[in-house]
């Protein structure tokens, strides 16, 4: 466990790799504030637990510069518990892979799990990855706030779970309808009034 004290971790260097830590952070920082042009990390097996530690929206695990590319992000768990920032805010990234990934809120509402922002980015892929609402009084907003853009986003074999999770016309926001997401097999959960889950057109 890697408690953090400082905050705005700053990762400037090329070729990077974290693995196997659980991360709490503190409050109203970023965790890794990737530099401009640190390219071809490797976030893997890990936990993301921001449970008691004070709410802020400013409270990020990932938050980028600008002219990043080539990350992956993979078999990850970030666990919130109220208005906590962004898993990720990426700015001006390029071919980043969020693959195998864990969203749980178990209390409060969380407002975006990715926010795209400022500078245009592209081929970033979200796959095999699913939000846990876990109980009635938990809620996440949006799963992807966005911008206008070609080629952003690609979310492939994405599952939102549980009764307070978003509904299939609000998983995102601020995306263009054409070109700027684009949702391939994914899911709502089932529940008492619609068992086996839901596309999400």
């Amino acid at each position: 466990t890697l408690t953090d004290a400082i905050g705005d971790n700053a990762v400037s260097v090329d070729n990077v790799e974290f693995g196997f830590i659980r991360f709490v952070p503190l409050t109203a920082q970023n965790w890794f504030q990737i530099a401009n042009g640190a390219d071809r990390g490797y976030i893997h097996d890990c936990v993301y637990d921001s449970d008691g530690i004070t709410a802020s929206t400013s409270t990020e695990f990932i938050r980028t510069a600008s002219a990043t590319q080539d990350w992956v992000v993979e078999n990850v768990t970030s666990f919130v518990d109220g208005a906590q920032g962004d898993f990720a805010t990426l700015i001006g990234a390029n071919w980043w892979k969020f693959n195998d990934c864990e969203f749980i809120v178990d209390g409060g509402t969380w407002a975006s799990v990715f926010t795209f922002v400022t500078t245009a980015s592209q081929g970033v892929q979200v796959l095999n990855s699913r939000t846990v609402a876990a109980g009635s009084s938990s809620l996440i907003t949006n799963v992807f706030t966005g911008m206008a853009g070609a080629n952003i986003l690609k979310v492939y074999d994405f599952r939102m779970d549980g009764t307070a999770t978003p509904t299939a016309s609000n998983i995102e926001t601020g995306f263009d309808a054409t070109t700027g997401i684009e949702l391939i097999e994914c899911y709502q959960s089932g529940d008492a009034t619609g068992e086996g889950g839901v596309v999400i057109a």
